[in-house]
């Protein structure tokens, strides 16, 4: 098993991402840096936190703004739609 090598630099906190490059409205990049800086401090006070998370944290962050996303287009327009080529209602993709 290989040897855990220690690489110094940092304080262990990745760089917040630029949520204007993911999501278009500012409420969703507002949105998007509060559960980043939820997230954040709750893994700093449980000791997890790293640099080599700020991958995992930005997925986990993007998919909670999609959710919000579609939650308000299913709460706008409804959980049934009407198809747009065969007009049959259909689930809210």
């Amino acid at each position: 098993m290989a040897d855990v090598v220690e690489i110094a630099g940092g304080d262990g906190i990745p760089p917040e991402p630029n949520w204007r490059t993911i999501f278009g409205r500012a409420p969703d990049r507002e949105a998007a840096s509060a559960y980043w800086k939820s997230i954040i401090s709750e893994m700093r006070g449980a000791e997890k936190l790293a640099v080599a998370n700020a991958h995992t944290i930005k997925r986990l962050v993007v998919a909670y703004v999609t959710y919000d996303i579609s939650a308000r287009e299913v709460l706008k327009m409804g959980p049934v739609i009407k198809a747009k080529k065969t007009g049959v209602p259909t689930l809210l993709p």
